[in-house]
């Protein structure tokens, strides 16, 4: 559920600031993995 409520979001920003896209994704993915963790 939450990627598909993160897609508008993270679409807008790859539109017109990839950078912060690339950011904001790699924080999605570590929480990723934190969750994956138990963290």
């Amino acid at each position: 559920m939450y990627d598909s409520d993160m897609k508008v979001y993270l679409d807008n920003f790859r539109l017109n600031d990839p950078r912060r896209a690339a950011m904001i994704e790699a924080n999605i993915a570590l929480m990723k993995q934190w969750w994956s963790e138990g963290k």
